[in-house]
């Protein structure tokens, strides 16, 4: 028992020895460094010369002795200043104080030129929702000059504004940002691209000239094929001219008159009249600016219950659709999905094409099957038509009806859906209408 007292009381007067032993090591190298610091800045014919770590981490010791204190270390690469060398040891100066490593540990540098660098960082970002489509790529070290980067192409997206943007990189603004900003293709769909797309048109705002660019802008967006446009002629006979010949001209796009009554649903007069406007201007105009053909949206069920007859109106429909062919001119008919299968038959069987308002997003794929099937079998033209518009009562628009607050991406999957499980070769897809489609896609 005495000796294991014997030998704690000899560790604890080791460990005290080797404690003050450090302390005294500690106190002579910062007196020693303060006096060499001193000295340095007080003797102008001092030099100095540039080294380079050229081995992994060194340690930095504060007197130029392998077992004095250790002041930190310094990585592979690292730049640094050699006051003095001596046997062996380069003086250097390590957080405000002198140090030392061994010489065969650094590599003098001849030269070091300071080079001035910048970076650029490139975003790639859907211009609605402004998030990224692409990895961002940044691009840092790089020389102050004038750089131009192009825009990628992006699938589903068309590139909003230039392809290529040049950027100056300077020391007063070294670090510069481009973006590249996209348009989500509306219908971008894995399908043949001979599909046509239509939109329908209530304001003849849109024919007007200074309209012009923002139509085809949406045109561009959308990837349509045909406009349906109301009050047609109720502008005069050149904005007319105009506004068919330059979209048919310029964006291949054909131009239809869309008008309809529910009061006409009995009076094929009525339809006849309208056929005729497109059969007299066809007539006194070149091939570039005929109207396409005429589009009838009657609704005669917005009458109400019991004041009209699906028969009448299918009989109705069948009489113009006589005239129309003797006078050349395409009709197209729009018609609701929940119409009775009888019906329906005589309208798709007597027009050109007809729209089926598919305004029932729970399953548009399953309630336009009817009509799919009658158009096949009489090999007639048929589009599903998807309304965007906000919920309104007045038009009978609920959250059941429009795609508004289910966005675009379930837009187009339907669509998708739709022609993947029909494969009906001419099987078309139609929006209502343009006002409300430029919200949906904005919003």
């Amino acid at each position: 028992m005495f000796k294991v007292k014997i030998n704690v009381f000899r560790l604890i007067i080791i460990i005290i020895i080797f404690s003050i032993f450090n302390t005294i090591l500690k106190i002579e190298a910062n007196a020693q460094s303060n006096n060499i610091i001193k000295n340095y800045t007080t003797n102008s014919d001092s030099s100095i010369n540039i080294y380079k770590v050229i081995t992994g981490k060194v340690k930095v010791m504060a007197l130029p002795i392998a077992k004095s204190y250790e002041l930190g270390t310094l990585k592979k690469g690292s730049i640094i200043n050699v006051y003095k060398i001596t046997n062996g040891w380069a003086k250097i100066d390590y957080n405000n104080k002198i140090g030392y490593i061994k010489l065969s540990q650094l590599e003098k540098v001849e030269s070091v030129e300071i080079i001035k660098t910048g970076s650029v960082t490139i975003k790639y970002l859907d211009s609605s929702t402004k998030e990224e489509l692409l990895p961002g790529e940044y691009l840092e070290n790089i020389e102050l000059k004038t750089y131009t980067y192009t825009a990628k192409d992006i699938q589903g997206y068309t590139l909003e504004g230039d392809e290529t943007k040049t950027i100056t990189i300077t020391e007063s603004n070294p670090n510069v940002a481009i973006e590249f900003l996209y348009n989500k293709n509306l219908s971008e769909l894995p399908i043949d691209s001979n599909i046509k797309k239509g939109i329908f048109s209530w304001e003849n705002t849109q024919c007007s000239t200074s309209m012009r660019e923002d139509t085809y802008y949406w045109i561009d967006k959308l990837q349509l094929n045909e406009i349906y446009q109301a009050n047609l002629f109720r502008l005069n006979s050149s904005e007319i001219i105009d506004f068919v010949t330059d979209l048919k001209i310029n964006k291949n796009v054909s131009v239809y008159y869309l008008t309809g009554d529910p009061s006409w649903y009995n009076n094929p007069q009525k339809l006849i009249e309208r056929i005729n406007e497109v059969k007299n201007y066809n007539d006194t105009v070149g091939v570039e600016s005929k109207v396409k053909g005429v589009v009838f949206d009657v609704e005669p069920w917005t009458l109400g219950d019991g004041k009209w007859s699906q028969l009448e109106y299918a009989n109705t429909i069948k009489k113009a659709y006589e005239y129309a062919k003797a006078v050349d001119v395409e009709m197209i008919m729009v018609i609701p999905f929940w119409l009775e299968p009888i019906n329906s038959e005589v309208i798709i069987a007597n027009s050109d094409k007809t729209i089926v308002m598919n305004y029932n997003i729970k399953d548009p794929v399953k309630f336009i099957k009817e009509e799919i099937e009658i158009a096949n079998k009489y090999n007639k033209k048929i589009s599903s038509a998807a309304e965007t518009k906000k919920t309104d009562a007045n038009y009978g628009v609920d959250e059941n009806t429009t795609y508004y607050y289910v966005g675009i991406d379930r837009l187009i999957q339907d669509w998708r859906d739709m022609y993947n499980e029909y494969k009906y070769d001419k099987i078309e897809f139609s929006l209502h209408d343009f006002n409300s489609v430029k919200d949906f896609i904005n919003k």
